[in-house]
């Protein structure tokens, strides 16, 4: 982006961005259907939602398919919901002069949240949450994609350094995983390499990979995606429901940050190290039984 589109924050250094559900941010519902619903943040961030609540509804408007579970079981996949959130990434300035990248906020958006923003000079972020369940098992699909213009390797919303993905929930350790993947591949297809940096059979799973190497394109993530599946262990069902959270960490200006897991009784959550220099995208799915 040219200068003149530069936008100056002023925030504290520790810039920290938390984008999460509809439960911290008052939505404005916009398009209504029966299967299909979209809102638009009207609070500090700016956010598009859309909730699929049929398979068939996901297909079309989407164009993914959902993935088959390993099981060998004849038994029928049910579909329980998918969730998609896109945010845009703007150029920014921090207090000390330095550019940084951060997703739009009200304050800074140029069109009205009550409409679709319609703007090709910024880079967008999109992170969806697939959940589908086969005989008691759960399996979460989250995927992260970045969109770019057409030299999105100079100073794009990508930095050199790790970016986090995580899959979490609750449920008093009651719900454990039997099965994780995950993937990754750039912007020419080659594939990226991650590693887990934080698992917890009865509450989730961290992944961090390199985001970016270099300024050519073939290193630059375009799409990740991870899974986990999750069923009742041990014991009596004890009435309850939960929710599976993902979560996308994105880090700049080369910041290290270790992550980790916490848990309350009812909800799981995703702990940084420090808030300088990245922030976080958060989704989920509830109503998980156990």
């Amino acid at each position: 982006m040219k200068n003149s589109k530069f936008i100056k924050v002023f925030a504290c250094v520790g810039l920290t961005v938390l984008i999460a559900g509809s439960v911290a941010l008052a939505l404005l519902p916009q398009k209504t259907q029966e299967e299909v619903l979209t809102v638009y943040s009207d609070g500090e961030q700016y956010a598009q939602t859309t909730y699929y609540r049929t398979e068939e509804s996901y297909v079309s408007e989407t164009g993914n398919q959902i993935e088959s579970p390993s099981s060998e079981s004849d038994s029928p996949v049910n579909f329980v919901l998918a969730v998609e959130k896109k945010v845009w990434i703007v150029q920014a300035e921090d207090p000390s002069g330095e550019t940084v990248q951060v997703p739009l906020n009200k304050e800074n958006l140029q069109s009205s949240s009550s409409a679709p923003l319609q703007t090709t000079d910024q880079h967008s972020l999109t992170i969806c949450l697939v959940v589908t369940e086969q005989d008691g098992v759960y399996r979460a699909t989250g995927t992260a994609a970045w969109e770019k213009d057409t030299f999105g390797y100079v100073r794009g919303a990508e930095h050199y350094g790790d970016d986090y993905l995580a899959l979490c929930w609750c449920g008093d350790a009651a719900l454990q995983c039997n099965e994780q993947q995950f993937s990754a591949h750039a912007f020419n297809g080659d594939q990226i390499q991650g590693s887990t940096c934080f698992a917890d059979p009865y509450g989730g799973y961290i992944w961090q990979f390199r985001e970016r190497d270099n300024i050519f394109r073939s290193t630059v993530a375009e799409h990740i995606q991870a899974s986990v599946s999750i069923y009742k262990g041990f014991g009596e069902p004890q009435g309850k429901t939960t929710s599976i959270k993902l979560a996308y960490v994105h880090t700049f200006n080369r910041t290290q940050t270790h992550m980790r897991l916490e848990h309350t009784e009812e909800e799981a959550f995703v702990v940084r190290s420090t808030e300088k220099n990245n922030w976080m995208v958060e989704l989920e799915v509830g109503g998980i039984p156990y």
